[in-house]
């Protein structure tokens, strides 16, 4: 069966060659901590802390991750943050991951908007192309656990004997799925492998923090940042992969100071 036919044809969910359009250069976006102008400390910015080994510290097991990004209409406004920080987070574990390294990663793309869900590929993180805003059109609704279902499936199907973890990014609640509901992605997560898989989910709706309760993930597998603080919810999400392929953690999860930054100004 491939990606297109894990649902009945009510749905659009078509298969995403090669997880995109990389037409173009990346063009980072400057993310600092530093204001442009002087603040009081009252309002100073929480600060970004890469809390992470350094990136000359290799890989120590292979791993497998799923990105979702919601991109239905109301992200358009965050797609360079889309972009940027997805490239990050590839970057860091590429430079983990290059040679000379025993182990391997793969990343593979989700992305769901109105009545469509486009499943990517499985790709090597070594030489993975980097993203363009371009790279993600925005449009329609959200059908959320419909997408968060088939990512699940991917993890339980494709990586039983590897560690792995789903990322979920969105800016709203479900309001279009067909076939998914809180209660069945609750029963997919419940049934991960605790040793090896993991389901995180950042959103900056005010329903996420339920959300995220109602499919039984804790405050170390979920974040409700603003939307202003996007970029560095998904730094967070570098930091918790980067700890976990180098050892320091079994499986991605947040702690304190990942939350802390991610969440300073609610």
């Amino acid at each position: 069966m491939n990606d297109s036919q894990f649902y009945d044809d009510d749905t659009v969910y078509s298969v995403h060659p090669g997880s995109g359009d990389y037409s173009g250069e990346f063009q980072p976006d400057p993310i600092s901590s530093t204001p442009v102008n002087p603040v009081s400390p009252a309002s100073a910015p929480t600060p970004i802390e890469d809390d992470r080994p350094d990136t000359s510290v290799k890989a120590c097991k292979n791993v497998r991750v799923v990105f979702v990004h919601d991109l239905s209409g109301s992200m358009e406004q965050h797609i360079r943050t889309v972009s940027t920080g997805t490239n990050e987070f590839i970057q860091d574990l590429q430079m983990r991951y290059e040679e000379p390294c025993d182990y391997n990663a793969q990343f593979l793309l989700i992305t769901f908007s109105g009545d469509n869900i486009t499943v990517g590929e499985w790709r090597n993180i070594v030489g993975h192309p980097l993203y363009t805003p371009g790279s993600f059109k925005c449009h329609g609704s959200t059908p959320l656990w419909d997408a968060c279902d088939i990512g699940l499936d991917k993890i339980i199907r494709d990586c039983q004997d590897v560690t792995a973890c789903m990322y979920t990014f969105t800016d709203g609640d479900d309001n279009n799925s067909k076939r998914a509901t809180r209660e069945t992605i609750r029963t997919k997560v419940a049934s991960l492998d605790p040793a090896k898989h993991t389901m995180l989910f950042i959103g900056s709706d005010p329903m996420s923090r339920r959300n995220a309760d109602d499919i039984g993930l804790d405050r170390q597998r979920s974040l409700n940042p603003t939307s202003d603080d996007t970029p560095t919810a998904i730094r967070a999400c570098t930091n918790t992969i980067a700890r976990c392929v180098t050892g320091e953690t079994q499986t991605p999860e947040f702690n304190d100071n990942d939350i802390h930054m991610s969440e300073g100004h609610r």
